[in-house]
Parts: C-alpha cells; structure tokens; sequence
C-alpha cells in the first residue's frame, strides 16, 4: 500500500507545512478493531518514479531554442523502463525534441534527460506556449505522471505591467480622457490611504526568511506601485 503526501490532514498551500513534520505514526487495526503488525515501511520519493528540475519556465527569441534538464530516479526495488513523451494537442507552434524516448533504470539508479523548445517565427512577443512532459513506466499499470514547462517569446524589461513606452502612453491618456482621470485620482487616493504595515520577527517563510508582505496586502501594494510608476 502507497499513502501520498496529499493523504494527509494537512494545509496544502503551503508547503512550509511540510518542512515543519518531524515524525509520522501510523496506528493500524484490523477490521475486528485488533491490533496489526506492521512487517515494513520505506519512504518513497515519488510514485514509482521520481523527478526534479531546477526551472520550469524560459524565454527566447525567434528561433532560438531553451533546454530544460529533468531528473529522473527509478525508486521501486525493481528495474524498470521509462518512457518519455511531450503532449500535443495538433495546433502547438512551439517546436520540442526529447533527449530520449525511453530509458532503463536499475532500483535507485538517475538519469537526467533534457527537453529542448524552439520559438518558431510568427510568435509575437511575450507569446507562450504550455509544454506537458509525460512520464510512465509499466511497473504499476502505466504509471502516467506529468511536469508543465511554461516556454515564451522574450519581452524587454521592464515587462511586468507595461514598458516604458507603454507607461508614457497612460499618462498621456490622463491628459486627454476623463475616463483615465478618474483611474489616475482613484489609484491616488488608494495609495495614499494605505498604511505600510510594520511585520514582526517572526513574519518568515517556510525556508526560515523574511518576507516583504503579507498576501492579503497585495492588491494595495500594486495600487501603489501604479500610482506611483504613471503618476508622480
């Protein structure tokens, strides 16, 4: 029998949860209530197979190509044969070649295998596509599992809301619509009633650091972060 990590009671958003368990009881009984032996226990990774990469997501330009390297790990006391294969649905532009199709792994044994996309032409900029890599192995039935990488066409910087070109056009319409006028006096008035909030010393993550806001503040901050970009 496999219990996953999503098993158990605890808050899935964040996984600072995780970190913090120590230990793991288990109390098993027999369906007269009796108690059972437990012959043997292991931590498994993963389910049957194991995987990790470093980056999910990259930019590049018009026919440039950005390689995503994954691990995988065989953790079944078995060997067994991996297969590898990118989803397509028919009307994907982003072009993407496997490293491998397939591999054999012995029990415990890792390979790295890498994923390269292409950006084709005619992709405009800040365009992207959704590569879903598939991973299975016929240990348990066609064990299918998957990993997303998210692969876009590079913006200039700064590319979060507008460049500057695209700031200096909102200021202009503030001059001439009444319309932008409103937007520009609400998000004023917004920023200028928000208070900072002050966090305490033990505001940290689930790594142990600080971090610059709560969740719940983020939409004020980023009124700020607009009224002050276009407006002052």
């Amino acid at each position: 029998m496999t219990v996953p990590v999503e098993a158990f009671d605890t808050p899935q958003a964040s996984q600072g949860v995780l970190r913090q368990i120590c230990s793991i009881a288990l109390n098993v009984k027999s369906k007269q209530g009796e108690e059972a032996n437990l012959i043997s226990a292991r931590r498994l990774e993963g389910n049957s197979i194991y995987t990790h990469t470093e980056v999910t997501s990259k930019a590049a330009e018009i026919e440039e190509t950005v390689v995503y390297s994954v691990d995988v790990k065989n953790v079944e006391t078995i060997p067994q044969v991996l297969h590898f294969s990118v989803k397509r649905y028919g009307w994907e532009t982003f072009r993407t070649e496997l490293s491998e199709a397939e591999v054999y792994l012995l029990p415990g044994e890792k390979h790295t295998l890498k994923l390269k996309v292409t950006v084709p032409d005619g992709v405009p900029v800040g365009g992207r596509e959704t590569q879903l890599f598939i991973y299975s192995s016929l240990c348990k039935s066609l064990c299918s599992q998957t990993l997303s990488f998210i692969t876009l066409r590079r913006m200039p910087y700064p590319f979060s809301i507008h460049t500057a070109k695209g700031w200096e056009d909102v200021r202009e319409k503030t001059k001439h619509y009444e319309w932008a006028t409103v937007c520009k006096e609400r998000y004023l008035v917004e920023a200028e009633r928000w208070i900072v909030p002050e966090l305490p010393d033990s505001a940290v993550n689930g790594d142990g650091e600080r971090f610059l806001f709560r969740t719940e503040t983020e939409n004020v901050l980023m009124n700020s972060a607009i009224a002050w970009q276009p407006f002052t």
